[in-house]
């Protein structure tokens, strides 16, 4: 039996899954319990296949790519704050010791 819906998942750590069209993580990597959560929510996906399905499913990943972004940008925005402030805390303390 092949896996029942890979393209409405994804990985996000060793042992969790996200649905891409709830975002709700998954404790558990089970088969089971990922079709139990695609067939109690999202069985009206069931009725797009192939290209039509790929086309439906791909705002999903769009989306969480951009959320994904902005926490990253927000953590790199943060890392430059900090180092910025080191280099002005540096050069205040050599203008104090010049004077």
């Amino acid at each position: 039996m092949e896996e029942p819906r890979p393209s409405c998942k994804k990985r996000v750590s060793e042992d969790k899954v996200m649905c891409l069209i709830c975002k709700q993580v998954n404790a558990t990597l089970k088969k089971f319990t990922i079709k139990r959560h695609y067939d109690t929510n999202h069985k009206m996906y069931d009725k797009f296949m192939g290209k039509e399905r790929t086309t439906k499913l791909e705002p999903f990943q769009r989306g969480l790519t951009a959320q994904q972004s902005v926490f990253t940008n927000l953590a790199e925005s943060g890392e430059a704050i900090t180092q910025a402030s080191y280099v002005v805390a540096l050069n205040c303390q050599a203008e104090q010791a010049v004077q």
